[in-house]
């Protein structure tokens, strides 16, 4: 075996193979299996990118491959697949477009590999009923395009009379993900053996995945609030929604919760802990299970999450589906708002290997640009509030005073100094001003692009 890292800006795994397999050839050596021991730069690892990689090792004599780990070592994130919400792990883009890629089963089919930096896998299964493509960019190519699928007199498994069912899922680079976004399910009449089906790239980190499926797409949605308040009941519906083209029998529709005994979760038509089944979803229609959650006084400030799961019997196998909807208790004022419980993006991670932490832990990480942290507090009225930040600025990295970006709702209100602790186990505190909006608002701590980093996040405090 031959075994080497791809970790270039750009190292395309169908061009190393070649270059590799030239390079044998000239020495008079006979090919070996191939082996990428470790690919995808942290500063690329977004759900187009991840796609694209999917796609060429599909088409490269690779036999394995290993995604790089770069939020290292025993954090339980999938290399970067799962992300850190303040309810605990989630999928991300990253996540999906992986999970798009399992689902290309059976055989693989020829495709026309890379157009410019676009790049394209497909596989047809008769066993599932199916055909999947799955494509991403290298680049950030944004733009319309468009996946014709030859061949299909050869694939009669996959059509009704001369039509075919295609469904369009985008996969955007996003944290949390609970489910790709379908942005179009349509019926398409073959005509010489060919259908196209339209996509627009409409982020520079999209990736998407294209199925030829007449049980596809079916679809759960959990309309939950946002927040919650001690002591309160809400209502909380569940959804399938089957935008396809085959009958859902045994229709069943559950919610669960993250919390255990703090968030009760009953049927409101029957009081039990599950609704009754539905028998028959015919294609295009709706099944709805409504849910009333009672939150208990002392639940706790903090993140959890409503989980809402469809299972029914397909002609095809068994469908199980869900969503869910990450909700906060926000931190008051005056309260430790723990960095660690918040949620996680660009590579932060949580951490316990330096003393003197409040909580669980810290949030680590802070090394390249790119990683932040976020944390839900609530403001009684609109104003200007203090926060407060406990970090640690140890020696590693540049020296002098550190800098972070402190963000409120998705926008830049300050840059903030982190003075030098003298090392990593001291903590200390820095300051700043920020204008929050009445009710919750979205707190984050990130690297950014004007940033110098290199810091420990242990909790922020809002103060009037």
């Amino acid at each position: 075996m031959i075994s080497n890292h791809l970790e270039g800006d750009v190292d395309d795994p169908v061009d190393v193979g070649q270059a590799i397999d030239a390079d044998l050839t000239a020495a008079g050596l006979p090919r070996l299996p191939l082996s990428a021991n470790e690919y995808q730069p942290a500063d690329r690892q977004t759900a187009g990118v991840t796609a694209w990689y999917l796609a060429r090792f599909a088409q490269s004599r690779y036999s394995t491959a290993m995604r790089g780990n770069w939020q290292c070592c025993m954090i339980p994130n999938l290399t970067g697949l799962l992300s850190q919400t303040a309810s605990g792990w989630a999928p991300n883009g990253n996540w999906w477009a992986m999970r798009a890629y399992a689902d290309a089963t059976g055989s693989l089919v020829r495709t026309s590999g890379q157009v410019g930096t676009s790049a394209i896998t497909a596989a047809k299964d008769r066993a599932h009923q199916r055909a999947v493509a799955v494509l991403g960019d290298s680049d950030g190519w944004t733009g319309s395009a468009a996946v014709t699928f030859t061949g299909l007199d050869s694939t009669p498994w996959l059509l009704r009379g001369n039509q075919v069912r295609a469904t369009v899922y985008r996969i955007p680079d996003q944290t949390p993900l609970y489910a790709p976004q379908v942005v179009a399910t349509r019926t398409l009449t073959v005509s010489d053996g060919r259908v196209s089906v339209p996509l627009t790239f409409q982020d520079s980190h999209d990736a998407f995945a294209v199925y030829l499926s007449w049980s596809e797409p079916q679809t759960v949605t959990v309309r939950a609030p946002e927040q919650l308040t001690a002591g309160t009941t809400y209502t909380v519906p569940v959804t399938l929604t089957n935008r396809s083209g085959v009958l859902d029998r045994d229709v069943k529709l559950a919610l669960t919760a993250s919390a255990g005994d703090l968030l009760t979760v009953r049927c409101a038509a029957n009081g039990a802990a599950t609704c009754p089944t539905r028998a028959v979803l015919a294609p295009g229609g709706t099944a709805t299970a409504v849910y009333r959650v009672t939150v208990e006084s002392t639940l706790p400030q903090g993140g959890y999450r409503l989980t809402g799961t469809a299972t029914a019997a397909l002609p095809t196998g068994a469908l199980s589906t869900s969503d869910a909807a990450d909700i906060v208790v926000p931190c008051g004022l005056g309260s430790i708002c723990e960095a660690e419980a918040g949620t996680l993006a660009g590579g932060a991670c949580p951490a316990t290997d330096h003393p003197g932490y409040t909580g669980a832990g810290f949030v680590a990480c802070f090394t390249s640009a790119g990683p932040s942290a976020t944390q839900q507090i609530g403001a009684p009225a609109a104003g200007t509030y203090t926060l407060d930040l406990r970090y640690s600025a140890g020696p590693d990295g540049p020296a002098g005073t550190r800098t972070a970006s402190v963000s409120v709702n998705g926008t830049v209100q300050q840059q903030i100094a982190l003075p030098l602790t003298g090392d990593w186990n001291t903590w200390a505190d820095a300051t700043t001003t920020l204008r929050l909006a009445a009710g919750t608002n979205a707190i984050t701590v990130s690297y950014g692009a004007a940033d110098t980093g290199w810091f420990n996040l242990d909790h922020f405090v809002v103060t009037d």
